[in-house]
C-alpha cells in the first residue's frame, strides 16, 4: 500500500474510523493512541476482579470520541491479564440492538438488571458499557423504562441519577448513592485532546504530550517516508506535507490552531474527526484526486492509486495539496476545517498582524518574480530542507502573467499562499524574531497575548480544582475585565453609582430603565458539576475549554469569545445586533442577571442620558421622578 493510500485510511468514511466487530482492525490496533487513561483503565477494571463486588464502567460522550476503541482495547488487554469471558460482560455500542425485533430499551433494562443481580451476589464480574450521551438521556428518561423496572425500580433511579449527574446533564447530590463507589462513568467529552504550545507556559506532563501530538507521531511511523524520498516523481506535495508535520515548531503551531478551535467551544474535537483532519491537510482530499483522474486522458480509465494519480498533477494545482492551503481553503465537511475556513479572518495567517511579516507581503507585492528568486536564496531561515528547497519553492508558488485579470488573481492567490508558508516554515527562533501566533493575534489588535494568558490561566486554575491539585484562585485582572465589561455593556457610573439596565440590549433610541445591584463575583471556580473520581479526570487529561464564574447567584460561563467580547467592551466596542455572535453572546448573560435586576425596589431613569430616580415623595403617599 502507498503511502497516500495509507493516509487514505485515517478519514472519516473509512471504515477504519468506526469498530464494527469484537475486535479492532489491524490499522486500527497500529494507530490506537494509548493515554494514561487506558492505564488507569486497566487498573481499574484489575482491582475490580481483586474485590469482592461488581463493577460498572461507563463509556460515553458524543459520537467519534472513541468510546468502542478504548473498550476494545482495554477488553484485548484484560484477557492478556488473564480475564475470561466469564470475568465480563460487554456492552460495545448500547445504539444497536442484536437484531431487528429487539427493542434498545429492552436491551439495556436486561443489560442493568444483570447488573443489579451480579451487584446483589457479589459475583466480582466487570461489566464495561459504550453508551453515548443521548442515549443514556433516552434511557434514563423513558416512559418504556419506568414501565417495566419492576423490582429494581429504586436500582435503577440511582443508577440513572449517577450517570446523568457524570454526564452534566442532570446535577445530583450522590453522597448517600448506592452505587457511587462501583459505578465508574467515563465521560470522554472531557477528554483534552490538544494544548497550547507557547514557550512561557510550563504544563503538566500528561498535558504537553497531548493526543494530537500523539497522532502525530502515529502518522509518522505509519508511512514510509523512505518511499516518498525515493519516488521517482522528484516533487510531489504530499511529500512536503509528510516531511513538515515531522517538524516539531510546524506540528505545534498546527496544534495551537486546533486549540483555539477548541477554546470557541463550536465544535467538539473527537479522535475521528482529527484523524479525518490529518487526513485532510496531508492529502488534500479524495475529490482532487477524482477531478484529476477524471481530467487526465492517460490514466481516466485505469485502476491506479492515489499516488500514481497525484503524479499527474498539473504545476498550476500543486499548491492546492500542500497542507496549508487545505487547512484555510478546504470546502470539505469535516467540522474543524470548516469552522476554520468560516472564521477565516480568525485563523488565516494572511489576516495577523506583524511589521516583519509586513514587509515581506511588500516586497512580493512590487515584482512577484524577483520575490521567488529572493524566497529561493532566504531558505536558511525557513524550516525546509535545502535539498530540496528550490523545488518546493517553483512549484509552491506560480505566478500568471498572462492576462492582467490572471495577474491580479494570481497576485492575491500568492499573497495568501505566501502568508501561509511564511507562518508555517519561518524559523523565528533561529532568527531570533518573535513571530505572531494565531492563538493570540487579531486582525484588530485589541485582544493580544497578555489577555490570552489571562483566560489561559483561568483555565489551568479551573483543572488544578477539578482534579483536586488547587484550591483554584483566579487572577485579579480576569475577574476585573469581566466586571468592568459587564458594566460597561449593561450599566453606567453616575454619581459613582452603578447602575444597570433592566431590559436587554436594544439598538432603539428610547429610554431605559435602571437600577442598582451589588455585584458579587467568586475569585475561585464553581463547582457546578459533580465529579466523583478525580484519578479518572486527570487521567484523561481533562482541560477546560471554558471557565463558571458565580456572579452572584448565576452562574456565567467564560470561554474564548466572550473573553475576547470583554475585552472588546472594555476598549470602546459598540455591540450593535447586526453584529450576531457577539450580540447574542451578551444577549445570553443578560438573561443571567437580569433576573436579580428585577427584583431590585429603587428603579431609575436614563432618557437621552438624563438620569431620574423613581421614588415615594417626601410625605410616602405618592412616587415622583427626581433628577440625579
Amino acid at each position: 500500500m502507498d503511502n497516500i493510500s495509507k493516509l487514505f485510511a485515517l478519514r472519516a468514511t473509512s471504515r477504519n474510523s468506526v469498530v464494527s466487530q469484537e475486535k479492532l482492525l489491524p490499522i486500527q490496533q497500529q494507530l490506537y493512541v494509548e493515554t494514561n487513561f487506558d492505564a488507569f483503565l486497566l487498573n481499574y477494571c484489575k482491582k475490580s476482579k481483586e474485590s469482592s463486588k461488581t463493577r460498572l464502567v461507563v463509556l460515553s460522550g458524543n459520537a467519534g470520541d472513541g468510546k468502542s476503541m478504548t473498550l476494545y482495547h482495554t477488553v484485548s488487554k484484560l484477557k492478556e491479564a488473564g480475564f475470561t469471558d466469564s470475568d465480563l460482560c460487554i456492552n460495545a455500542d448500547a445504539t444497536q440492538t442484536d437484531s431487528k425485533q429487539e427493542d434498545l430499551i429492552e436491551k439495556l433494562i436486561s443489560y442493568f438488571e444483570n447488573f443489579f443481580i451480579d451487584y446483589l451476589n457479589g459475583s466480582k464480574k466487570t461489566y464495561i458499557i459504550a453508551m453515548n450521551a443521548g442515549i443514556a438521556v433516552k434511557f434514563f428518561y423513558s416512559k418504556a423504562l419506568k414501565e417495566k423496572v419492576g423490582e429494581f425500580e429504586d436500582f435503577f433511579s440511582e443508577i440513572g441519577k449517577l450517570i446523568l449527574n457524570e454526564l452534566n446533564i442532570e446535577y445530583s447530590i450522590l453522597d448517600n448513592n448506592i452505587f457511587v463507589e462501583d459505578v465508574l462513568v467515563c465521560n470522554f467529552d472531557l477528554r483534552a485532546l490538544t494544548i497550547c504550545n507557547l514557550p512561557d507556559k510550563e504544563l503538566d506532563p500528561d498535558l504537553h504530550y497531548s493526543f494530537f501530538k500523539q497522532m502525530i507521531a502515529k502518522v509518522n511511523n505509519f508511512v514510509d517516508i523512505e518511499e516518498c524520498k525515493n519516488c521517482i516523481s522528484g516533487c510531489c506535495p504530499i511529500y512536503y506535507n509528510l516531511l513538515a508535520i515531522r517538524d516539531e515548531d510546524i506540528a505545534k503551531k498546527i496544534e495551537n490552531i486546533l486549540f483555539k478551535v477548541f477554546l470557541y467551544n463550536k465544535v467538539h474535537l473527537t479522535p475521528r474527526n482529527l484523524w479525518d483532519f490529518l487526513y485532510m491537510i496531508l492529502t488534500g482530499g479524495e475529490e482532487k484526486y477524482l477531478d484529476i483522474k477524471e481530467k487526465t486522458q492517460g490514466i481516466r480509465d485505469k485502476d491506479i492509486s492515489p499516488c500514481e494519480i497525484v503524479k499527474h498533477c498539473s504545476p498550476e494545482r500543486f499548491s492546492q495539496f500542500l497542507f496549508y492551503n487545505t487547512l484555510f481553503d478546504s470546502a470539505s465537511d469535516n467540522a474543524v476545517l470548516s469552522f476554520i475556513k468560516e472564521n477565516a479572518y480568525l485563523f488565516d495567517p494572511r489576516y495577523l498582524n506583524n511589521s516583519n511579516f509586513e514587509k515581506q507581503k511588500l516586497f512580493l507585492n512590487a515584482d512577484p518574480v524577483k520575490f521567488k528568486d529572493k524566497l529561493k536564496n532566504e531558505v536558511d531561515n525557513f524550516a525546509i530542507d535545502n535539498s530540496i528547497a528550490s523545488r518546493f519553492i517553483e512549484s509552491a508558488f506560480v505566478f500568471d502573467t498572462s492576462t492582467i485579470k490572471d495577474e491580479e488573481a494570481s497576485l492575491d492567490k500568492f499573497i495568501s499562499e505566501f502568508s501561509r508558508f511564511y507562518y508555517f516554515f519561518y524559523r523565528d527562533s533561529r532568527n531570533e524574531v518573535e513571530l505572531f501566533d494565531i492563538l493570540y493575534n487579531y486582525p484588530n489588535q485589541i485582544f493580544n497575548k497578555g489577555n490570552y494568558i489571562e483566560l489561559f490561566d483561568a483555565l489551568i486554575e479551573d483543572r488544578q480544582y477539578f482534579i483536586g491539585k488547587k484550591t483554584g484562585t483566579f487572577s485579579e485582572k480576569f475577574l476585573k475585565n469581566g466586571l468592568n465589561a459587564l458594566l460597561n455593556i449593561f450599566g453606567i457610573n453616575k454619581n459613582q453609582e452603578k447602575l444597570f439596565k433592566i431590559e436587554s440590549l436594544s439598538t432603539r433610541a428610547k429610554g431605559r430603565l435602571l437600577t442598582k445591584l451589588d455585584m458579587k463575583l467568586s475569585n475561585s471556580p464553581c463547582k457546578n458539576k459533580y465529579l466523583v473520581n478525580r484519578e479518572y479526570l486527570e487521567s484523561i487529561s481533562y482541560f477546560p475549554s471554558s471557565v463558571t464564574i458565580k456572579l452572584n447567584e448565576q452562574y456565567i460561563e467564560i470561554d474564548l469569545s466572550i473573553y475576547e467580547l470583554f475585552v472588546l467592551c472594555n476598549n470602546g466596542y459598540n455591540i450593535k445586533s447586526f453584529d450576531a455572535d457577539k450580540y447574542y453572546n451578551i444577549e445570553f448573560i443578560g438573561d443571567k442577571i437580569f433576573p436579580d435586576l428585577k427584583n431590585q425596589k429603587k428603579i431609575y431613569y436614563d432618557f437621552q442620558n438624563n438620569y431620574a430616580v423613581f421614588e415615594e415623595d417626601e410625605f410616602g403617599l405618592n412616587y415622583i421622578f427626581r433628577e440625579i
